[in-house]
């Protein structure tokens, strides 16, 4: 889900912390109303952003 496609079935993450964007985390389900909730999605931010902090450490 996204805000350009509100009714995409998968929610897009930019993998970014300090530095420019790495990438893209996507999430994809057969029923993102049920699995976005606001505390999945903070989740979610929280992962891409662990990721980015990772990357940026190896760099």
């Amino acid at each position: 889900m996204t805000d350009n496609l509100p009714s995409g079935r998968g929610h897009y993450i930019p993998i970014r912390a300090h530095r420019p964007t790495f990438g893209i985390m996507a999430f994809v389900f057969d029923d993102p109303e049920e699995v976005l909730t606001p505390e999945n999605k903070e989740t979610f931010q929280t992962m891409a952003l662990l990721a980015a902090l990772a990357l940026e450490r190896m760099d």
